[in-house]
């Protein structure tokens, strides 16, 4: 695990230094807050379409995988349900996230490093994936 406080997630993600992005997303939160809405923002809508479809729903567990493409680049999102937010917008509650399928998309992706927003998660969650992707290359960023 790496600690990169002062790389932009966007900015690493879209440069390639970092191969997949880890975003989180609440049920009741629409239009989509935080890294997912950047993101979002950044391809055009192409989260927003996903939710409008009822392809991903931000349901707690929820852990989707997402391939953007942008300028014939492609782009590797996993986006974490984490359920109601009490506060839409406040990334303040505890995130409850499926580790498990987590650790299977990216078995199966292959591709690191991975990135995730320091400022997009609570401190558990931070704690957890440090902790169950060890051996990994993670970036926790800001």
């Amino acid at each position: 695990m790496k600690s990169q406080m002062d790389i932009d997630p966007i900015d690493a993600f879209l440069n390639g230094k970092t191969k997949v992005l880890l975003a989180t997303c609440f049920q009741n939160e629409r239009p989509l807050q935080g890294l997912a809405g950047r993101v979002d923002w950044k391809f055009g809508g192409e989260i927003s379409n996903y939710l409008r479809k009822g392809v991903i729903s931000g349901q707690e567990g929820e852990c989707t995988y997402i391939p953007l493409r942008k300028n014939g680049q492609l782009y590797n999102l996993i986006l974490l349900g984490c359920g109601l937010a009490t506060i839409p917008g406040s990334r303040t509650d505890r995130m409850n996230v499926d580790v498990k399928g987590l650790k299977n998309n990216l078995k199966s992706l292959k591709l690191s490093p991975i990135a995730i927003s320091r400022s997009d998660c609570d401190t558990n969650l931070i704690e957890i994936l440090s902790k169950e992707l060890k051996g990994s290359d993670l970036w926790i960023v800001q």
